[in-house]
């Protein structure tokens, strides 16, 4: 059966490497990552739970050890989504701006 495991650095519990394996095996700082707590390179492992790397510098980790915005994420109106828009976080204003793609990535 085909595993993911990651690599976790034992001075920082950082995510070093994630590897795919057929072999049944464990060894020093290997750590199984599944669907439901998938490592990211960079993340941490702490408690047994894998936690992405932190998004922005203003985020801080819920009980649930995900990443939270100091405010919350508005919700698109109808219009909004039938015009394509959604909303990016802007870390120099610490919140969120609304708009398409184009006006995203220009």
């Amino acid at each position: 059966m085909t595993k993911r495991m990651a690599l976790v650095d034992s001075t920082n519990n950082k995510v070093l490497q994630i590897i795919v394996t057929e072999d049944d095996w464990t060894g020093n700082n290997w750590y199984e990552t599944t669907s439901d707590n998938y490592a990211k390179i960079g993340g941490t492992y702490d408690s047994g739970k894998f936690i992405d790397p932190q998004p922005y510098p203003s985020w801080t980790l819920d009980s649930d050890k995900k990443w939270q915005a100091p405010v919350t994420e508005p919700t698109l109106t109808s219009e909004e989504q039938s015009a394509g828009k959604y909303y990016v976080w802007n870390e120099a204003s610490t919140t969120w701006v609304l708009g398409t793609h184009e006006e995203h990535h220009s």
